[in-house]
């Protein structure tokens, strides 16, 4: 139980507005840099809103490497459209 997040300020530190995408985006980021899958299945969880709609803001490297570090080993379909088919969901 060492891992557990009380409080979600540790994922993305809110605004005046609370979190939205002008926080989300640098973070997001930051962990697809770092390559840690569980922060952004937090992201996820916790702000599934303001995450999707940040997605739209990524670069196409960017996005290829969310869909890399999501999906480690693509079957035969390419990152790009792993990466598409998180955004539309």
């Amino acid at each position: 139980m060492e891992n557990v997040i009380t409080k979600t300020e540790v994922l993305c530190p809110a605004g005046k507005k609370g979190v939205t995408n002008a926080q989300m985006i640098p973070v997001i980021k930051a962990t697809i840099a770092a390559e840690d899958a569980g922060k952004l299945a937090l992201l996820k969880q916790y702000y599934p809103e303001v995450y999707f709609s940040s997605l739209k803001y990524l670069s196409k490297p960017q996005m290829d490497k969310l869909g890399k570090v999501l999906n480690p080993e693509p079957a035969q379909e390419s990152v790009q459209e792993t990466a598409l088919e998180l955004v539309q969901a």
